[in-house]
């Protein structure tokens, strides 16, 4: 069974759609460990900060992780267009937030994100 395919119905193709599943998962961890959250509208795996200093935060954390991946796809030959194709894709808009969770955390178990862990060490 392909995990990709049978869960999502795709497959990750290129580096500019593993590094935004790495964001979706690393910014969405840290906003549901926020308190005063309410679902995403249209996608009630995926969660939001209400108040005020968690909205701070969770952009701080958005934009810092932000430009961790696109420096890693820099480094990667990832051109900016490829990132925002990625980033636009039909796919990633129509998965949930929990599945592109689970996604990561299989993903990550085969060691996929090795490519982000040597670049941030």
């Amino acid at each position: 069974m392909n995990f990709q395919r049978e869960y999502l119905g795709y497959y990750i193709h290129n580096t500019a759609d593993m590094l935004w599943l790495w964001y979706d998962y690393h910014t969405e961890i840290f906003d549901r460990s926020l308190p005063y959250t309410v679902a995403t509208p249209g996608d009630e795996t995926g969660v939001i900060p209400t108040r005020f200093p968690y909205t701070i935060w969770s952009h701080n954390n958005a934009q810092k992780l932000l430009n961790d991946i696109y420096g890693i796809a820099k480094a990667h030959g990832v051109s900016e267009e490829e990132m925002f194709r990625a980033k636009m894709s039909e796919v990633r808009g129509r998965s949930s937030s929990q599945d592109r969770i689970d996604l990561f955390l299989n993903l990550d178990k085969k060691g996929q994100f090795e490519f982000i862990k040597d670049m941030n060490n």
